[in-house]
């Protein structure tokens, strides 16, 4: 069973981000480069239809980009990590000791504070939950916290 803190989703968004924009930016400049190759031999129309794929690329990388900057995933991100910080209110504890078993919010996630179990259950519109506590099954050599570093 993998837990994963808020270090660690705030640092995975990041570092997606940083992914596209390098995936991008190298689109750009492969782009740069065919349609500089297509002006200076412009009846080789190879070089033209290289040019025109490495745009739908792009195009579709910026796509990618603008929804992740306004869309769903963000806003789930940020909620539950929302979620991690009312635990870890809740509970008394630090942020950084509050884990959650998911990276995207659902309705049957398990939280871990410093060494107690919850239960997350949320209601039907996802904008309140319940912890309940547990007793994990799984050995404690079986059960891993991932971090901003790891």
């Amino acid at each position: 069973m993998t837990f994963y803190t808020i270090e660690f989703l705030k640092t995975q968004s990041n570092m997606n981000n940083i992914i596209k924009w390098a995936v991008l930016g190298f689109f750009v400049i492969v782009g740069i480069f065919f349609a500089v190759k297509y002006f200076k031999k412009r009846r080789e129309g190879r070089y033209r239809d290289v040019a025109v794929l490495v745009l739908l690329a792009s195009v579709f990388t910026i796509g990618l980009l603008l929804q992740d900057a306004d869309g769903l995933k963000q806003s789930n991100k940020s909620q539950l990590t929302s979620v991690m910080e009312q635990v870890a209110k809740k509970e008394g504890v630090p942020e950084k000791d509050v884990a959650i078993n998911s990276t995207t919010l659902n309705s049957d996630m398990v939280a871990k504070a410093k060494d107690k179990y919850y239960q997350v259950l949320f209601n039907s519109d996802m904008n309140s939950f319940t912890l309940n506590p547990i007793n994990p099954v799984a050995p404690k050599s079986q059960i891993q916290v991932k971090d901003g570093q790891n």
